[in-house]
């Protein structure tokens, strides 16, 4: 079982970064290995914006899918940075291949 996840650092007030990982069980879920980081962080001040209101429902429907096999895994995430010229918006879409 392959579980990927956003973290963000709270430790001396709520960070605009967030970071990528994954955790790998093998029992089923019942225990997971220690948590890896995936690619960049990301700052969310730099990530794009609806300008139309969403439900949970919708933003979790955002998310991006990881394909898995025997032999590992392929996560897809977004990455949003300050953008380069004139707009304040800047958000790519990262992946990464695990494997063993």
């Amino acid at each position: 079982m392959i579980v990927t996840f956003r973290t963000r650092d709270h430790a001396g007030g709520l960070s605009s970064q967030v970071q990528q990982r994954d955790a790998i069980s093998t029992d089923g879920g019942l225990h997971f290995g220690a948590a890896q980081t995936l690619g960049p962080a990301a700052d969310l001040s730099s990530a794009a914006v609806s300008p139309v209101p969403c439900s949970a429902t919708t933003r979790a429907r955002r998310r991006r899918l990881a394909a898995a096999s025997p032999r590992g895994f392929v996560a897809v995430w977004d990455v949003s940075r300050p953008a380069p010229g004139s707009s304040p918006f800047d958000q790519s879409a990262w992946a990464a291949t695990v494997s063993d």
